[in-house]
């Protein structure tokens, strides 16, 4: 399949119009696949070092590799390589789609997910390896909305887990829209959306209905079999066939054991059932033999893999859920 340099999105959503575009340079193809994986976890590493207010990071190259779920070995370190490239050239622009939350107005927006990118290297070869310290800077429109809180960080955990590249792209999309835009403190609990558009969105390459009904059925299957959504209908026929997503709901009773707890609705929205149920449990053996409060359950959940089962000896699965870029 030939490289894909720029591609162009037109949706409605609500009342506006969102044109989303992206222009990547001759050199470099679109961002796509492992960059979403590598996207992802340059956002979870800013967010984890307290959001600073210039965008700024540094870390060693092995260390993003590590965030990124990638394999320690020279192939994957070059496949790192090249996606910082293309995060650092692609231009985007979002037109009528781009929230200045601080503000409460839509904009329009141009920018490169990475406007900074500089790393350090062994000799005068100039080679990316694995020791090399990387400093780089997020777009400023994107700090300003993960500052604000309007932009949801994924979980990389959960999206990782997933199977194959197309499915997690899909979980981004579906993630995002999980949040009313003018209020993202709000979850819905369905997202429906016309079949062509979403093929759209999700860049899939056709336009015929049935091979787009058939490229989405693996991850619609999975995101099912996780418990990310409880299901997926198709109305109408043909070229107007629209799809429903109904995202899994979490039960009143986990819902009022966690509250008891002094966890938060839109926490507890963010992971499957299955998850919290399995952390709870969990926190609760450990605030029996000594541990803390509240706060406690909510780093056990975001960060379980900290954590030692008192019972099984071993670190409990993680399967966590939060809404993307």
């Amino acid at each position: 399949m030939a490289e894909q340099h720029s591609w162009r999105v037109t949706y409605e959503h609500g009342d506006r119009v969102v044109r989303v575009a992206c222009r990547a340079l001759l050199d470099y193809s679109i961002p796509h696949r492992i960059d979403n994986d590598v996207s992802s976890a340059l956002i979870d590493h800013y967010m984890s070092i307290g959001l600073p207010h210039d965008g700024e990071m540094v870390l060693s190259v092995s260390e993003l590799m590590q965030l990124a779920n990638f394999h320690r070995n020279g192939k994957y370190r070059e496949m790192l390589s090249v996606s910082l490239d293309r995060l650092h050239t692609t231009s985007h622009e979002v037109s009528g789609g781009w929230r200045d939350h601080l503000n409460r107005r839509w904009t329009t927006v141009n920018f490169h997910f990475i406007e900074l990118l500089e790393y350090t290297h062994q000799g005068g070869s100039g080679k990316f390896g694995e020791r090399s310290m990387l400093r780089i800077r997020l777009a400023e429109p994107l700090v300003a909305s993960l500052r604000s809180g309007y932009i949801k960080p994924l979980n990389l955990e959960f999206m990782q887990s997933l199977s194959r590249p197309c499915t997690r792209s899909i979980f981004r999309l579906l993630d995002a829209m999980r949040y009313n835009p003018e209020q993202p403190d709000e979850i819905i609990d369905e997202y429906e959306v016309g079949l062509l558009e979403w093929a759209d969105q999700c860049k899939l390459p056709t336009t015929r209905p049935d091979v787009i009904r058939r490229a989405l059925e693996g991850p619609h299957e999975e995101l099912q079999r996780r418990g990310y959504l409880r299901q997926v209908t198709v109305e109408g026929r043909g070229r107007q066939q629209r799809l429903r997503h109904e995202f899994s709901p979490v039960s009143p009773a986990l819902l009022h054991r966690l509250r008891l707890h002094g966890v938060s609705r839109q926490l507890a929205r963010q992971h499957t059932a299955s998850v919290l149920v399995a952390r709870t449990d969990l926190f609760e053996r450990l605030v029996k033999s000594g541990k803390t409060p509240a706060h406690a359950l909510m780093h056990l959940i975001k960060h379980s893999d900290q954590y030692v089962d008192v019972e099984q000896g071993d670190p409990p699965c993680s399967q966590g859920l939060h809404s993307g870029w």
